[in-house]
């Protein structure tokens, strides 16, 4: 159609929007839900980029109707297992992957066949690119004000299978089951929780199975119809974010570095501190033990073992430490000895500082100073040989 609407242009905004939102999305995903791995956002950055190669190359390696196939069977997996504790294996670090990289290649494979003449291009290459400097915005500004948790990643894989090309024969303005489908299914999986408390996890493996199974069938089925599907996709996601977890989370807040989260543990003997799902603090929750460090502050580990070294002398006067954390290794200090830490993360300050949470500074070190910024940059400002141990 030579005829450029606003609609149209829309159209090419939210399909380069979507591929440009989930690279974070799934950038933050994977390396703070599943491995804390230096250079990973590498592997991301490098499939979205290969998407635009293989869609706009003149001969076609991968059939765009092979990734239009092939996203059904991937939404559905992530989606099962996005709330779940089988995020931190090597298996799903590649289906997360790869699903991104389908996913981006239908909406990029979409883009191409609405590709206008060569008279058109300049506003199709603009509305492309500002398509994907909105996904950078609402990731980076909008979301991490909005949600306090990493949910932007969700709310875009099922706005992602809403692009997808209509492949029912049905009639295609036929919107209102489309909407009331999925509504429904999510009133019927959400009531025996909401009303009773009660959820298939409590009737064991074969209720699950069956709990899983029907929900699945019911989402598969919907694949011909992307905004049957897309909303499927979220009922799915939200069903499974209803599965109860182990532990009790006490708090969560999101910021600039990630997002933190205490929570107590399922036997309820320890408070931890989760950046992501690395957990970077514990404290027993029973006064007479709240003192001892724990994780890898313990005693019996390196940190323990550099202060019994260093024990019964008085070389160590003034003592500086790069990262709080939950403020264990305060609990290392003795009297006469000056501590000062360095974090990075206002919010971790604030949680290691509340009494509600962790008593570490409060118990061993109420004086410790507490410096907020980067330990690199901070350290500049610290006159030479003023730490005795760093």
């Amino acid at each position: 159609d030579p005829q450029i609407t606003w609609r149209r242009r829309n159209h090419w905004i939210v399909l380069a929007f979507v591929p440009s939102s989930l690279l974070l999305g799934v950038t933050t995903h994977i390396s703070t839900d599943i491995a804390a791995t230096p250079l990973l956002w590498v592997i991301p950055l490098t499939l979205y980029l290969l998407t635009f190669v293989f869609v706009f190359a003149r001969k076609k390696i991968l059939e765009h109707a092979w990734m239009v196939t092939a996203q059904p069977f991937l939404m559905i997996l992530v989606a099962i297992l996005l709330w779940t504790n089988m995020t931190f294996s090597l298996w799903y670090l590649l289906l997360v992957l790869v699903s991104f990289f389908v996913t981006s290649m239908v909406c990029h494979g979409e883009l191409v066949l609405r590709r206008p003449d060569a008279e058109g291009l300049t506003q199709f290459y603009l509305c492309l690119s500002f398509g994907g400097m909105l996904g950078g915005v609402f990731n980076a500004l909008i979301a991490p004000v909005l949600f306090d948790n990493v949910m932007e990643y969700p709310l875009v894989l099922a706005l992602a299978c809403m692009l997808r090309p209509i492949l029912s024969t049905e009639d295609k303005t036929l919107i209102l089951p489309d909407i009331l489908l999925p509504l429904g299914i999510l009133a019927v999986y959400s009531a025996p929780k909401v009303l009773f408390d009660l959820h298939a996890i409590e009737f064991g493996s074969v209720g699950i199975a069956v709990y899983l199974a029907v929900l699945i069938t019911f989402v598969f089925a919907c694949r011909l119809r992307p905004i049957r599907f897309g909303l499927s996709i979220g009922v799915l996601l939200a069903v499974m974010a209803m599965v109860p977890k182990a532990g009790n989370i006490l708090v969560t807040e999101r910021g600039y570095f990630g997002v933190n989260r205490v929570s107590i543990d399922s036997t309820e003997k320890f408070t931890l501190l989760y950046h992501g799902n690395t957990l970077h603090g514990a404290q027993y929750r029973d006064k007479e033990k709240r003192r001892d460090p724990l994780a890898y502050y313990q005693k019996e580990g390196p940190l323990g073992q550099v202060f019994q070294a260093l024990s019964g002398t008085n070389q160590i006067k003034s003592v500086g430490v790069v990262g709080l954390g939950a403020g264990a290794a305060a609990c290392y200090r003795t009297p006469g000895q000056t501590w000062t830490f360095y974090e990075i993360d206002p919010i971790v300050i604030r949680l290691a500082k509340d009494t509600r949470y962790f008593h570490y500074l409060s118990d061993c070190a109420p004086d410790a100073k507490i410096v907020q910024g980067d330990a690199r940059i901070s350290l500049r400002s610290v006159p030479h040989q003023k730490l005795d141990l760093l």
